[in-house]
């Protein structure tokens, strides 16, 4: 009875069974045989070569009796093959063979069971199609650590083909030497039930081991399956090679520059943090060297962004190959480089700050142009770990500015006066961008006589600020703030636009009821500084502001310090022969106190020389003074310019300037 329960149960899940007399080839087979196969009722005659000839031709050879005869008594044999049947359908079996031997010992019955496993078959291509199609690597290993599965992405990731994989040990096929051992204690964990079977394990990321010894960063994710009492392994692996590249990329940009590649701003206080917490134990100082670009606005006006960016990283490649291997060079930002030297004494960072300074002797070429560039250089050191990085950055680069202060293409070394200098640098920056905002700012004229009628020829105006609290603050203080912040240019524009149009005023209606026609033809002398002169619409804002008050450019002298004249050789001329194109009187500002040179003179357009105060103070008293002067202006007179004198306040002043 049980017999016949299992027949037919295997019978129900599409089992044939069979049983073959040996020396007669007669074969009888379970009820569902020709059903299975397709043959018609009875269409069976029971013998076994009939049954060869619905296997497969590539087949048959496997499930001849020879072949099952080889199989040592009582063993059992597996075998797959393919039947075709009468309808042309191809079918996969497995089968599973054993041979009796009668009482001589010799093989007399074949029994078997043969299973319809076509189904199982179309399911195991698809997994396989939907595992190869896929993108990350798919690997199988037994318990013994041997690959059972290996798609083509695991091939093409690992360059192993599929049939060199499938058997051999995984630990020495992708798994780099010096992670064998954490990733046998790993295995042993789950193999001992210290770890759960069924989840996943990861995903992780690691490194894994080509065919050609080289490494690959991949993630991977692991399951553990049971299966027959022990436990195999599933492995999806991704190749993260191009994940691993961006981050690098953005952990190259959070702490690169990416117009030089040097460290940037982030990366600097990060590596002064620790170079600050390492000297309480060297005990030795740490230093750095902020230094600014000379002039190198300049260059961004004139030539353009792009030729200050080109200029900025000429001047990176240079300043590499000054520093020592040990330093951090980082671009702090605009035009500004710093220089962090650990262990370094105060001898060895002036020596640092030379070389800086001498690798940028030779000329710059930005398109063919040679640019001639000179860097200022601010040193701190801290010799106490108790210093914080900011302040130490801080106290650099008020010492540049310093530098920049007095003459620029130096070096100063910091002392404390200078912070609270920079403080106090800080807060009136601060507070002149709000003057500007609540228009504290006032424009003030004082007359230019001439000596031959003792009438008013013109005037020049002057930039006061009317502070709320620190009263009348001289131009002296909060002009070199404004230069170097930037806010001299809209200063500048302030003053010449109010300039104008007062003089307009007094054209057109006098002064104080004065008679107007004393003032018809009254001119006025505005400053105008380097870095209004190199913006690149100061002809056109000129005209405007002229037009606006219906003013000829004659009635406007604008007057330029001869030290500009020297710094903006290019610039200057073309904007200074553009002014004067436009039919602006154009003056030499301070004359004397510059690095004169006749060849400046006679290079640019200018009509006026104005004697600097300091020596009209002296005329009279001081024979050297009066000297200057006459020489002075007998230079003026040759060459065919006019010349004024500033500060005349006494008498015998005028008196000698008469004479």
């Amino acid at each position: 009875m049980s017999r016949t329960r299992l027949r037919r149960a295997l019978e129900a899940g599409g089992t044939v069974t069979f049983e073959v007399d040996i020396p007669s080839g007669s074969m009888l087979v379970s009820e569902n045989f020709e059903g299975l196969f397709a043959l018609s009722p009875g269409g069976f005659s029971g013998h076994y070569n009939e049954f060869l000839n619905l296997i497969h031709p590539d087949d048959s050879a496997k499930m001849d009796l020879p072949a099952l005869l080889a199989a040592s008594s009582g063993a059992l044999l597996e075998v797959d093959f393919r039947a075709l049947l009468p309808t042309g359908e191809e079918r996969r079996f497995h089968a599973r063979c054993g041979v009796i031997s009668d009482e001589e010992g010799q093989p007399a019955v074949v029994l078997g069971v043969a299973m319809d496993v076509s189904g199982l078959h179309e399911a195991d291509a698809a997994l396989r199609f939907m595992l190869d199609t896929t993108a990350d690597a798919f690997v199988g290993i037994d318990s013994h650590g041997r690959v059972t599965e290996w798609n083509v992405s695991a091939e093409r990731l690992f360059g192993i083909p599929r049939r060199q994989a499938l058997g051999r040990p995984m630990m020495g096929l992708i798994i780099p030497a010096r992670y064998r051992d954490a990733h046998a204690a790993g295995v042993e964990r789950i193999l001992s039930n210290e770890a759960p079977l069924g989840a996943a394990k990861g995903p992780v990321e690691l490194s894994a081991m080509r065919a050609d010894g080289s490494e690959v960063p991949v993630e991977v994710s692991v399951h553990t399956v049971p299966l027959g009492g022990g436990v195999v392994f599933r492995a999806f692996i991704r190749d993260i090679t191009r994940r691993k590249e961006l981050e690098a990329a953005l952990v190259s940009q959070a702490l690169a520059d990416s117009l030089t590649g040097l460290p940037n701003r982030a990366l600097l206080a990060d590596r002064l943090e620790v170079g600050l917490a390492r000297m309480a134990v060297t005990r030795m100082p740490v230093t750095v060297l902020f230094v600014g670009v000379d002039r190198f606005n300049a260059v961004n006006d004139t030539l353009g962004h792009g030729a200050g960016d080109q200029l900025l990283q000429q001047i990176a490649e240079r300043f590499k190959a000054a520093v020592r291997p040990t330093d951090t060079l980082a671009r702090f930002g605009g035009d500004s480089f710093v220089v962090l030297c650990e262990n370094t004494s105060e001898l060895q960072a002036v020596r640092i700050a030379q070389q800086l300074m001498d690798v940028l002797r030779p000329p710059v070429v930005i398109d063919e142009r040679e640019l001639a560039v000179s860097a200022s250089i601010g040193v701190a050191v801290a010799k106490h770990s108790t210093r914080r990085a900011d302040e130490l950055l801080g106290d650099a680069d008020a010492a540049m500015f310093l530098a920049k202060q007095r003459g620029r293409g130096r070096v100063e070394f910091f002392d404390r006066s200078m912070r609270a200098q920079a403080v106090a640098r800080m807060d009136l920056e601060g507070e002149l961008r709000q003057g500007l905002e609540r228009d504290e700012l006032r424009v003030w004229f004082q007359p230019v006589l001439s000596i031959s009628t003792g009438q008013v020829a013109g005037v020049e105006a002057l930039l006061r600020w009317e502070h709320p609290t620190r009263g009348l603050v001289p131009p002296a203080v909060f002009i070199p703030v404004a230069e170097v912040s930037g806010l001299i240019v809209p200063l500048g524009v302030r003053v010449l636009r109010g300039a104008c149009r007062q003089i307009a005023a007094w054209r057109s209606g006098g002064a104080d009821g004065m008679d107007a026609s004393r003032f018809a033809h009254l001119t006025v002398a505005v400053n105008l500084s380097g870095r209004q002169l190199v913006e690149p619409d100061i002809t056109d804002l000129v005209a405007q502001i002229l037009s606006e008050n219906k003013l000829e450019p004659s009635a406007l002298s604008l007057e330029i310090t001869e030290s500009v004249l020297m710094e903006e050789t290019d610039a200057g001329a073309a904007a200074l022969d553009s002014l004067h194109a436009l039919g602006v009187h154009l003056a030499v500002d301070d004359f004397g106190t510059g690095y004169s040179s006749l060849l400046y003179l006679r290079r640019f357009p200018v009509q006026t020389l104005k004697l600097d105060r300091s020596f009209v103070s002296g005329l009279g008293q001081n024979p050297a003074d009066t000297s200057i002067v006459k020489a002075t202006i007998d230079l003026a007179h040759a060459l065919g310019l006019d010349a004024v004198a500033e500060g005349v306040e006494r008498a015998d002043q005028l008196q000698a300037l008469s004479d």
